[in-house]
């Protein structure tokens, strides 16, 4: 990733990123420390994707005249709360004694979403503007000189968005790009996969939304190739209702360009369409207990068993969630939600009964 300087249609100015993230390490080579950018008389410490997580950067800024470190990062969405990134900027405000603001990328792609959204800390750590998610257009602060340094002026803060709702935006949104980015007419929801599907039609409005006539077909190959088929003649992204706890198991069909649900417990969707009005898909709380220890919590069979499981439930799900790992290579992609999603399963993925914490 890069920082840019515009002036004038030109590009005057780059910055590589010298911190790269866990994604980025062992694919691209650091960029070295940076430096300053002169910028009308203001001298700006211009920071790349992950460098602000790494210290000795704004240091570095700091240390050689910068007056105002700016952030530019593509720092993916995830289920937490949405101040978060303000949270690990605050250190290096206080580190540094220098005011920041901070941009991130606002697009989405593949499993990616980037939810957008920006901020300023004078250099007390005060918040003095917010810039929200998913917002677009031109975000004007007005920062000045004063003896202690630059200082933005104060702008009335917009509230934080609630997490139903800013889950539904991330996801309508992952879904939108994907037939953008495509060049698909719409979308084609297959209502045999019930209420996840209707859920998946809510998301999509207000694109084209057409439920599939393959949908009563017979089962199998032939149900995912007749699926596949009315696609392509629409020119639709087809797309699979699937959740964590199907890929888990092994469940349903296949089919699919995009799955918007892929990262989302079959009980964590019932509450998401319970808050907008649709019917709650079923779901089995025990069930996805277990799942979450296995896959997010990382605890073995044993573990789970003596946390007061049943002995005998316990190892048959995990056989059944590692015989799926064939079945989740061939799902479609979908948006990570999580830090703990699914990705493609190795062919041998090497679990074993004895896996602890």
């Amino acid at each position: 990733m890069r920082g840019w300087r515009c002036w004038r249609g030109r590009v005057v100015a780059r910055r590589a990123c010298h911190r790269l993230s866990a994604a980025q390490d062992g694919v691209f080579a650091p960029g070295p420390s940076p430096g300053p950018l002169a910028f009308r008389g203001l001298r700006l410490g211009l920071m790349a994707g992950a460098d602000l997580d790494d210290p000795a950067v704004p240091e570095t800024l700091a240390e050689t005249g910068a007056e105002l470190l700016v952030s530019l990062s593509a720092t993916p969405f995830r289920r937490e709360p949405a101040d978060r990134a303000i949270d690990r900027a605050v250190p290096r405000v206080v580190e540094t004694g220098l005011p920041l603001l901070a941009l991130n990328l606002h697009a989405a792609q593949g499993e990616a979403i980037w939810p957008g959204g920006g901020f300023a800390l004078n250099a007390d750590c005060a918040l003095a503007a917010r810039w929200p998610e998913a917002a677009n257009g031109l975000w004007l602060t007005d920062w000045r000189a004063g003896p202690q340094g630059w200082a933005c002026a104060p702008q009335p803060l917009p509230p934080l968005e609630a997490e139903p709702a800013r889950l539904w935006r991330a996801l309508a949104f992952a879904l939108a790009e994907a037939v953008a980015r495509g060049g698909f007419s719409g979308v084609l929801v297959d209502p045999a996969q019930g209420e996840a599907a209707a859920l998946c039609a809510a998301l999509a409005a207000p694109l084209p939304v057409w439920p599939a006539e393959a949908a009563g077909a017979e089962a199998g190959h032939a149900r995912e190739a007749a699926l596949w088929a009315e696609a392509e003649a629409r020119r639709a992204l087809l797309v699979n209702a699937a959740d964590k706890t199907a890929l888990a198991l092994g469940e349903g069909h296949r089919a699919g360009h995009f799955a918007p649900l892929r990262d989302l417990f079959r009980t964590e969707l019932a509450a998401l369409a319970v808050a907008h009005g649709l019917p709650a898909p079923p779901g089995d709380a025990g069930t996805e207990g277990l799942l979450r220890g296995l896959l997010e919590e990382h605890k073995g069979v044993d573990a789970l068993a003596a946390g007061g499981y049943d002995p005998g439930e316990v190892p048959e799900l995990w056989r059944r969630m590692a015989g799926a790992a064939g079945s989740r290579r061939r799902a479609p992609e979908g948006p990570r939600l999580s830090r703990h999603g699914f990705g493609r399963d190795p062919i041998g993925h090497g679990f074993t009964h004895a896996t602890t914490e």
